[in-house]
């Protein structure tokens, strides 16, 4: 029940409701839309394969305040697209990418996830540069770069470096951050608080 849904989200404290309008792959409805929109007052996200501009129309006459474009799916032109007509629709943009270097040319903030939770936001350039997170440094620092691959001398050319452990369960995360089992840096304060 989308309504019981957005409402209980509302009273847990999400700043968000993404609801899934495809009907063909995810059983979605765009009616599920109406309803979550009309029991709560947080802003609501149509989570579609959003593939034509008539979506983007489509998606503010339903109610939503904010559309889901994935990057791999579209073309830089329709992404441009879509964007500037959400924009003039009075609608936000998600773009949902796993290419750092995309997400930095298309973005001017980033949200890094792991495990379905948000481990690290901020302005794009700041995260990339200086990331907080242990996870966020992790990718970074496994993202293949032309040095390396030349050598330092020490036999290392080529290496990148592996992120610890494995991703958990969604339905049995911890209690805290969901990284702190392979985190090296995890302390308490991380192992119950998320």
């Amino acid at each position: 029940d989308p309504a019981s849904f957005a409402r209980a989200s509302e009273e847990a404290g999400a700043d968000a409701i993404s609801v899934l309008t495809d009907e063909q792959f995810f059983q979605g409805a765009t009616a599920f839309l109406h309803d979550a929109r009309s029991a709560c007052d947080l802003p609501v996200l149509r989570k579609d394969f959003i593939v034509d501009e008539y979506q983007v129309h489509e998606s503010r006459a339903i109610g939503a305040d904010c559309i889901l474009l994935i990057v791999a799916c579209l073309s830089d032109a329709q992404m441009g697209e879509f964007e500037s007509c959400a924009q003039e629709l009075g609608m936000a943009v998600l773009f949902v990418t796993h290419d750092v270097g995309v997400a930095v040319e298309i973005s001017d903030r980033i949200a890094v996830m792991y495990a379905g939770r948000f481990v690290e936001t901020g302005p794009v350039r700041s995260v990339i540069r200086e990331p907080q997170h242990p996870y966020t440094r992790g990718l970074m620092a496994s993202i293949p770069r032309l040095d390396l691959f030349r050598g330092a001398g020490d036999g290392s050319a080529g290496r990148l470096q592996e992120i610890p452990g494995l991703v958990p369960a969604l339905f049995d995360l911890p209690k805290g951050c969901a990284f702190a089992p392979p985190c090296p840096l995890a302390d308490n304060h991380c192992r119950q608080n998320y």
